[in-house]
């Protein structure tokens, strides 16, 4: 069964993502994971922030598998986060189809430098327009 739930590692890490175990493997698929970060301000107001646990950019499919041993526990999240986490996957997947184009062109521009010696300036560059477009569309 798929299910989105809130999955809190040994490491202390909070994601939120569609999973699938298999008792069989003792493995969790995690799909579309997000890091969940949620600070309990001195105010009492709280924030909340949400952002890809893979690097999306880089990778073909957003799944992770992990091993239960890794898991401390599963939680159900608020249906009001649950929301918000589909409308960021699906934002993201957006982002991510768009960029194709973008880090396919930019990394044909970089094997056409790499002719002439791949310097440092051109990876910098490349990963700074990255960078900068992801900034600009993730929130």
């Amino acid at each position: 069964m798929h299910e989105i739930k809130l999955v809190r590692l040994r490491t202390g890490e909070d994601i939120l993502s569609t999973y699938k175990e298999d008792a069989e493997s003792e493995m969790v698929m995690l799909k579309d994971p997000m890091t969940i970060i949620f600070k309990r301000l001195a105010s009492g107001q709280s924030m909340l922030m949400i952002s890809p646990w893979l690097p999306v950019e880089l990778i073909e499919n957003n799944t992770a598998t992990i091993y239960t041993d890794d898991i401390l526990t599963v939680i159900e999240p608020k249906t009001v986060l649950i929301e918000h986490y589909v409308k960021m996957v699906n934002d993201l997947n957006k982002y991510v189809n768009d960029d194709d184009n973008t880090l396919r062109r930019h990394l044909s521009e970089l094997e056409e430098d790499m002719e002439d010696d791949l310097d440092e300036e051109d990876i910098e560059e490349v990963l700074e327009a990255l960078k900068e477009k992801k900034n600009n569309n993730i929130h």
